[in-house]
């Protein structure tokens, strides 16, 4: 009852031993506090006296304590604790995919991804073109719980037909979307950078890096760069990108019309990696199995 009147004051003082001794407790930290995580997920349930379900705890303490676990995982452990996701798809690609075989695989691995990485807890926002006009189009960032449908319906629309005829980019919408989640959220962030240098401009990528630098961002920035080979310029600002994050996830990958569904298997696998999300943590602490 305290941690849920009084978040602020009594979190901290409940998971302060968590971390007292850094030099033998660090699998403690991470097995009791992805157990805590876990156990909300599966049983957060919906405060709705009708259907006769309740919270265990307030959105208010869940914050909370996601915020004070965020600020306890030192950066060896940003592999190992899973404090929840907000993802960005960011899909700026030429008019010239338009009906073709690429657009469709395309579409597939996209909706593959969201259903095999995004959770319902997990926020989701998109940027992207409108194929009419070329016009920005946002969509702010949600759970998949609250808009899994209006979420499923712009991926598709983003990969079914697109258009950057006004050659601007994307990008920087996408990274301003991302950074705020960072500063407003208490859950890692994914940017997926779908790109094919349409709308490459080398100063305003060397601005976008220098943005990510100074803002000391951890955001897991993966840039998919698709059918690029002959645009060095464009490769090589888009590594810089992922390179001025301090995530290890952050990477540049190339893909083409027959690799696409591997490529994204390759990004879940990346962005997984090492995560309870990855595995079953819950039950080997329960069990006192090794993991």
């Amino acid at each position: 009852m305290g941690i849920e009147q009084n978040p602020n004051d009594m979190i901290p003082l409940a998971t302060r031993m968590l971390v007292e001794d850094e030099f033998i407790l660090d699998d403690v930290f991470v097995v009791a506090a992805d157990c805590i995580l876990q156990y909300s997920r599966n049983n957060g349930g919906i405060d709705d006296e009708e259907k006769g379900t309740n919270k265990n705890w307030s959105d208010n303490s869940m914050r909370k304590l996601k915020e004070e676990f965020k600020m306890m995982r030192k950066p060896v452990m940003r592999t190992t604790l899973d404090i929840g996701r907000s993802f960005v798809f960011c899909i700026e690609l030429s008019g010239q995919w338009n009906g073709t075989l690429l657009l469709r695989k395309l579409r597939n691995a996209c909706i593959a991804f969201y259903d095999n990485n995004c959770r319902n807890g997990d926020s989701v926002g998109l940027v992207t073109f409108v194929p009419q006009d070329g016009a920005l189009r946002h969509l702010i960032p949600a759970t998949r719980a609250e808009e899994e449908s209006a979420h499923r319906e712009e991926i598709e629309a983003a990969t079914t037909g697109v258009s950057c005829s006004k050659f601007c980019s994307v990008l920087p919408d996408a990274i301003d979307m991302a950074q705020q989640l960072e500063s407003t959220t208490s859950s890692d962030v994914c940017l997926l950078y779908i790109s094919d240098g349409g709308a490459y401009d080398e100063k305003l990528y060397t601005t976008l890096r220098d943005k990510i630098r100074c803002n000391a961002s951890s955001m897991d920035l993966v840039v998919i760069g698709l059918e690029v080979e002959n645009n060095e310029s464009f490769v090589e600002s888009c590594k810089s990108l992922s390179l001025a994050t301090h995530s290890r996830r952050s990477t540049y990958i190339e893909t083409n019309e027959d690799s696409i569904n591997e490529t994204f298997r390759q990004v879940s696998s990346l962005i997984n990696s090492g995560t309870s999300f990855a595995s079953n943590r819950l039950q080997h602490a329960l069990t006192m199995q090794r993991f």
